[in-house]
């Protein structure tokens, strides 16, 4: 009988060990292999109906390898067969940047109406971008305020309709985060709870209370967790770290309280840890699976 428990306990230490090491190792992938470069994203709103106008990214040196990652509703990008039929290539020629910059190595893109485009930068403190935009029927052409990337993932907006040859860009990235927060939320909360009972369920928390106790600490400190990282997006993955280890902390005292008394204390710090570190490496699986599609879809 005590061969029999022995070898069961085994299994499911083994098939556990074999969990963790295989998500762990994917978030580590993840980390080295995540996104190529920095990214920024930039929006076109109100923009003049029924008119095609051309977006181009300047630089303040002009062997900045850019590219675009996205291109959104009605946007193009310009093979150079298309951009010889235009009067950009003239437009190049002649037009002097006030700052100083110079047209980026990467396509034209062409859009109608509202739409978004993002890019890959090299990252290096202190670049200097702005967008130029050229309608081609007319030779117009507006440019943006010169702007530098603080971080990666920045969302940027632009005012077609806003007077001027200069017009100002916005970043409006924790608008944007708000806007997708809810939905996010539900999703990582759904996933996090998943992985926890499965997890739970390794280590042999089968009992009704137990579960629930899972459940509702997870639903509180996942929004938590949420909550402060929206406070602290600038810095975010240092702030994942210490908000993981107070989250780890804050469930093991939490499991201690109301999970049986007969549970270890060292069964209950074990299923906390390596509970957190699965459902932890959820974000990174994904930007690996992020990765993966945008260097597919290039």
């Amino acid at each position: 009988m005590n061969i029999r428990k022995t070898t069961r306990i085994s299994k499911w230490k083994t098939s556990l060990l074999a969990l963790v090491m295989t998500v762990l190792m994917a978030g580590r992938i993840a980390l080295a292999n995540g996104l190529p470069a920095p990214t920024f994203d930039v929006e076109f709103n109100n923009a003049p109906g029924g008119r095609t106008y051309y977006v181009m990214l300047f630089a303040d040196a002009p062997d900045y390898q850019v590219d675009f990652y996205g291109v959104g509703i009605d946007g193009t990008i310009v093979d150079d067969e298309m951009l010889e039929s235009t009067s950009i290539p003239g437009f190049l020629e002649s037009y002097e940047d006030p700052d100083g910059l110079t047209p980026a190595p990467n396509p034209v893109i062409m859009c109608e109406g509202d739409t978004f485009n993002g890019f890959y930068v090299p990252y290096q403190n202190g670049n200097q971008y702005r967008i130029v935009i050229y309608w081609d029927d007319t030779g117009e052409y507006k440019i943006t305020e010169v702007f530098e990337l603080k971080r990666d993932g920045i969302r940027y907006a632009v005012d077609l309709s806003e007077e001027g040859e200069v017009i100002s860009i916005s970043d409006v990235s924790n608008e944007r985060f708000i806007q997708r927060l809810l939905p996010g939320t539900l999703i990582r909360l759904g996933l996090t709870i998943a992985g926890e009972f499965i997890i739970a369920l390794f280590f042999c928390f089968f009992k009704k209370r137990e579960l629930l106790t899972v459940l509702i600490t997870n639903v509180v400190t996942n929004f938590i967790a949420q909550m402060l990282s929206l406070f602290l997006f600038e810095i975010y993955f240092l702030a994942f770290i210490v908000i993981e280890l107070i989250v780890i902390v804050s469930e093991f005292f939490i499991y201690r309280r109301f999970f049986d008394k007969s549970r270890s204390n060292g069964r209950i710090w074990a299923y906390t840890i390596v509970a957190n570190l699965v459902t932890g490496s959820f974000s990174f699986v994904f930007a690996f699976i992020s990765a993966l599609i945008a260097a597919m879809t290039r």
